[in-house]
């Protein structure tokens, strides 16, 4: 595109015979958009206080201003008079072209005050020839730009003025600079000088301009005198710079306009900002505004060169991630483009480790996989990668480490992975950042970096260290050796898991750890590994380890791990048989009796898994020859003693029948363990009675067992078993002779009231009830068949028949008797008793034992 010219001043026209401000001469090619764009940027007033004609001191307008990437140029000069003697006349002088001709690669402002600005034509010409370039002579002083600043305090203002330039696309806060137009025009090249070159593009300005407050530009200057008032609301509204009155609108901080004050000087400026210009431009040549994306630009120069003399996570993640994207929207990357994504990766690596949060993590890997598909040195990037992973590991950043590891296993050859594992300087470090108090460190460190270490000559000292801090940290977290935390379980199979480091190494190094200390580690390693198999897989694998390792101990320790580990008593006394089994004959008594004494210790009863009591231990075990031949006396007597120290006369399971059954016949038996044993008397007895009870057929011979054994209870002992007997017993077993046995064995005259006291309370269930069948049946036994009591108790038959009357007042005041009357009439009247009662079921006075005989 040619640049088009205009000359617009007041002047007499003699082909239209128009006189005044209007086109002199222009360029064939100017478009109506141009030239309305001109209209409205040429206009021109001198300030009201000087004098009209002192055209010296009327300040030069320099102007700027771009629309649809159109760019127009104007200079405008006071002329003094026009042809018809009139004062306030202007020569405007305006070039119209692209941003890139008009403001590359000098800025518009570098232009002011040139030679090439023509100030007055006298000549006839009403065509201008268009320009191929903008190559004006330059007359400007770049080096006042120095001095201009150092003055007074422009520094700080400069700072603010910069901060309001970098803020406009934001705010639209027009910017106004009451100052002489010389000075405007030395902020004006100051702001070009420290903003990038292409985006001088977008800086429109007036130098001066009568009336800022309408005028379309980012920058205007004026005189004081000038149709601007800075008003408290117009230093608001506007950002304005009044030199003056040294007054200065606040404008928010920019991280640019901080980068560029602190380089403010000749030599920063040539060594730095003209590095960070080219930067810039190589990245970014073709913005469309001046806005706060230089703030990022300069914040991540900043960080990629180590110039930065504040660290902030936030702004680093957020310059790293606007640069990536600057980046990536390239069509193409060069070189010089992809190292810079590797600062970007380098830096969000530094963000991810100082701040590790979502955010970061998750760009430090999308900047990753970018550069993944254009570096092809990528490779190169894993010590780095691997890095991170490290220090998020040893940090516990655990909702970070699988990313990390994905990334790892997705990005880089195994080849490449495995040979980190393989430096001993490596896993050194890892050994020193290993905290042995820390047992969460450790179990992530096993769960992510474990499985991967690979011992070799080179490795293994590392590794047995690794391994040894492992294992003082499982220390800490054993209280009990068979009862562990979820953490500390987790930790042993993650490394029971680790194919790469072999059982053998693995099962020395915890025998070595625990030599000189009482530790548990060897013997919780050892299980790890054997749990899971059968004992004869084990047999064949692992058994050899109990003399290998010097540890006598690992078998008892394995054998008692299998029993807590038995969910029931069937299963326990399973785990019994298969261990004796298991091993040779002269050793299965030992295993029994170590493993049967652990059974009944305190140790077993916290840590086993579900509780296992004596009785139904003794229930599958003392039945059992295998068993028994092989428990040593003493074992045997405490195993019987525990059990019958808390038995009593009741119903019994088929298990604890079958013990019963059991142990009445080797009691019987002289040559038997038990037959051999001191037996308290009454044991047998409640043995028996269990049995009976059980099985609901009470033999002649236990009755005067049972009647000596309850005439030896307190009578505390004696309510409470006979409550038993009577309920489970007799109330369901109905017929005489089961009956009057029981009554036989359990009545003592001594606790007759407590005795009856509970018989007519089983009477007072029954009839609660509804019961009438049975307590009809076992009236009708005592009317008929209580007669061969009286020669064992006398005086049993008479206390019942004299409480009968009672009975019935009870029958008949019970809240469901209204129910039951005609059923139990019935029932009653069936008998040939019937007559002797029927009186006690009409009227309800309590009768006398004479009156029912």
């Amino acid at each position: 595109m040619l640049i088009q010219q205009q000359y617009y001043t007041s002047w007499s026209n003699p082909k239209t015979q128009r006189t005044g401000f209007q086109v002199k001469a222009e360029s064939p090619n100017l478009t109506q958009t141009m030239t309305e764009a001109l209209d409205r940027l040429i206009g021109y007033s001198i300030p009201t206080q000087l004098d009209a004609s002192d055209l010296e001191n009327h300040p030069v307008a320099l102007r700027y201003y771009t629309i649809d990437q159109i760019a127009v140029l104007v200079s405008s000069r006071s002329n003094g008079k026009d042809e018809l003697g009139r004062d306030g006349n202007f020569f405007a002088h305006s070039l119209v072209g692209t941003p890139e001709q008009m403001a590359y690669p000098l800025a518009p402002i570098f232009y002011w005050d040139s030679p090439f600005w023509v100030s007055q034509d006298s000549s006839n010409q009403e065509q201008l020839s268009p320009l191929e370039r903008l190559e004006a002579e330059v007359v400007f002083d770049f080096d006042a730009v120095w001095s201009f600043l150092e003055q007074g305090d422009r520094k700080q203002q400069f700072y603010r003025l910069l901060c309001a330039v970098i803020d406009y696309q934001h705010s639209k806060r027009r910017i106004v600079i009451v100052d002489d137009a010389e000075s405007v025009a030395l902020w004006i090249a100051s702001i070009c000088t420290f903003i990038p070159p292409s985006h001088c593009y977008f800086l429109s300005f007036s130098t001066y301009h009568h009336d800022p407050g309408r005028t379309p530009f980012i920058i205007t200057g004026t005189t004081p005198d000038s149709y601007f008032r800075c008003t408290p609301d117009a230093y608001v509204s506007s950002f304005i710079v009044n030199t003056q009155e040294h007054m200065l609108s606040e404008a928010p901080t920019s991280d640019y306009a901080t980068f560029i004050i602190k380089r403010l000087s000749p030599e920063h400026y040539e060594e730095e900002v003209i590095d960070f210009f080219n930067w810039l431009e190589r990245l970014d040549s073709k913005p469309q505004f001046i806005d706060r994306h230089l703030d990022q630009y300069a914040n991540f120069y900043q960080f990629s060169k180590g110039k930065s003399e504040y660290y902030d996570s936030k702004k680093l993640l957020d310059a790293t991630v606007f640069i990536s994207d600057v980046i990536l929207k390239k069509v193409s990357l060069d070189q010089e483009d992809v190292a810079d994504l590797r600062i970007v990766c380098n830096l969000l690596a530094d963000s991810a480790l100082e701040n590790p949060a979502s955010d970061a993590v998750a760009e430090y890997s999308r900047s990753l996989r970018s550069l993944k598909i254009h570096d092809s040195h990528f490779s190169e990037t894993f010590d780095q990668t691997f890095g991170v992973a490290i220090v998020f590991v040893f940090a516990k950043q655990r909702q970070f480490i699988d990313e990390i590891f994905q990334l790892i296993v997705e990005f880089y050859s195994p080849n490449l992975i495995q040979s980190i594992f393989c430096q001993a300087e490596l896993l050194e470090s890892w050994v020193q950042q290993l905290d042995v108090n820390d047992i969460d460190q450790i179990e992530i460190f096993w769960r992510f970096l474990g499985n991967k270490l690979h011992l070799i000559q080179t490795t293994e000292a590392q590794i047995k260290l690794i391994l040894h801090k492992t294992f003082l940290a499982l220390e800490s977290q054993i209280s009990n050796p068979y009862e562990l935390s979820e953490l500390a379980l987790e930790i042993i199979d993650l490394i029971r898991q680790r194919n790469n480091i072999p059982e053998n190494f693995l099962l020395i190094s915890a025998a070595s750890y625990s030599s000189n200390r009482a530790s548990s580690v060897l013997k919780l390693i050892y299980y790890s590994l054997v749990e899971h198999y059968s004992l004869q897989d084990r047999s064949s694998s692992y058994w050899k380890y109990w003399q290998l390792l010097s540890q006598d101990d690992l078998q008892e320790y394995e054998v008692r791990r299998d029993l807590l580990n038995s969910t029931h008593v069937q299963h326990l006394v399973k785990v019994l048989q298969d261990w004796v089994n298991s091993v040779n004959r002269e050793g299965q008594a030992n295993l029994l009796n170590n493993a049967v004494r652990f059974i009944l210790s305190s140790e077993f009863c916290q840590s086993s898994i579900v509780p296992i009591s004596i009785q139904s231990l003794a229930a599958y075990l003392l039945p059992e020859n295998t068993f028994v031949c092989k428990l040593d006396s003493t074992l045997y007597n405490e195993i019987f003693e525990t059990l019958v120290s808390e038995i009593c006369i009741c119903k019994v399971d088929g298990p604890m029948l079958h013990l019963y059954q059991s142990l009445i016949e080797q009691l019987a038996d002289p040559t038997s363990s038990l037959g051999r044993l001191r037996i308290d008397w009454k044991y047998p007895i409640i043995i028996q009675g269990a049995i009976d009870l059980t099985q609901g057929m009470l033999q002649e011979s236990t009755i005067p067992q049972l009647h000596r054994y309850f005439s030896s209870m307190s009578r505390e002992q004696y309510q409470r078993e006979i409550e038993v007997l009577l309920e489970e017993f007799f109330v369901s077993r109905i017929d005489s002779d089961s009956h009057f046995k029981i009554v036989r064995g359990v009545y003592i005259p001594s606790y007759r009231e407590d005795f009856w006291t509970i018989y007519w309370s089983i009477f007072q269930e029954l009839i609660d009830q509804g019961c009438v069948v049975k307590i009809t049946n076992i009236l009708d036994l005592w009317f008929c068949s209580s007669g061969d009591l009286i020669d064992h108790h006398p005086y049993v038959v008479p206390e019942f028949f004299s409480e009968l009357p009672n009975l019935f007042e009870r029958i008949k005041s019970a809240k469901n008797y209204g129910k039951i009357e005609r059923t139990f009439k019935d029932e009653l009247s069936r008998k040939d008793w019937h007559g002797c009662i029927q009186k006690y079921l009409q009227r309800s006075r309590k009768g006398l034992l004479g009156n029912l005989f």
